[in-house]
């Protein structure tokens, strides 16, 4: 799709049926939700599907730093080892915020999560920061939402489907619907696909154009994070090469340390025998050499 939808539901009284549409559903929790239904979520999350997510809603929340952390915590725990939503491999999550909300809170989980994520190995998270306004209304990190349906909304999508066309760079941005429950969510994101096919009804060059950049884009960025897997592992193995050869200069060095010191060994006790037990020993030498001459 030329943007990817996103249904945001504020409630998790009714999970919706997996992969509906094709769409992922995030549910919008306050961090006092999350740990109340972490159960819940835990089993969403382990069940084999890669259709949920998390919007965090930190509207007037204040966490101390040790909640933070524990928020981070469990976030992770939905996510790490099982089938966590991955739209192009990257792990997604979304902060819902305003002006109530304490300083710095979001970027604050945001940054830890990060950080967690990576040292997992992930290359990048995204994450999103839609607004509170309704309408299509453009929000930080190339995300849009719509809160409702109705002309405007209609009006605003379709121009901002022509905008695609002048901003290449936006074709895959993120479209959040947000929407009370998973019966109003369906009802919105249904909405949303007729704008789309009808869009590309009466502009069939366009939306072509359009879908074709976007493929491309996605191939582009597959062979970008292929590109970036190859030289992490030819890193690794260069690494390891090095350390073989350090390794195996440091036993050559060892064994040749070691077969010194045997010498050595030999050499000092050697000159400590007494003369007449080397006479002795040089005369057995010569006996043994004539008996094998012969």
């Amino acid at each position: 799709m030329i943007l990817k939808p996103i249904v945001v539901l504020n409630t998790i009284s009714k999970v919706p049926e997996p992969g509906k549409f094709g769409v992922p559903y995030f549910f919008c929790l306050t961090p006092a939700a999350i740990s109340a239904k972490k159960e819940l979520l835990c089993k969403l999350f382990s069940s084999g599907h890669s259709s949920y997510g998390v919007c965090l809603d930190l509207r007037n929340q204040k966490l101390e730093s040790k909640e933070t952390s524990e928020l981070v915590n469990l976030l992770c725990l939905f996510s790490f080892g099982v089938h966590f939503l991955k739209p192009d491999h990257i792990p997604v999550f979304c902060f819902l915020s305003n002006k109530s909300s304490a300083p710095g809170l979001a970027e604050s989980i945001e940054l830890k999560l990060r950080t967690d994520f990576l040292s997992q190995g992930y290359k990048e998270i995204g994450v999103f920061h839609p607004t509170e306004e309704g309408g299509a209304s453009e929000a930080p990190a190339n995300c849009y939402q719509i809160n409702q349906t109705g002309t405007s909304e209609a009006e605003e999508l379709n121009r901002l489907f022509f905008k695609l066309a002048d901003s290449p760079s936006l074709i895959g941005s993120y479209l959040f619907i947000r929407a009370g429950d998973s019966r109003q969510g369906e009802e919105f994101l249904q909405w949303y696909l007729n704008i789309l096919k009808d869009f590309s009804t009466k502009n069939k060059e366009l939306y072509t154009l359009l879908t074709e950049v976007d493929r491309l884009t996605q191939k582009s960025n597959q062979m970008r994070r292929l590109n970036e897997s190859l030289t992490t592992k030819q890193q690794n193995l260069e690494s390891q090469q090095k350390h073989l050869k350090t390794e195996a200069q440091y036993l050559v060095g060892w064994y040749e340390n070691e077969i010194a010191k045997i010498k050595d060994w030999y050499k000092d006790k050697y000159d400590t025998l007494p003369v007449w037990y080397k006479r002795i020993g040089n005369l057995l030498n010569l006996i043994l050499n004539r008996k094998k001459r012969k």
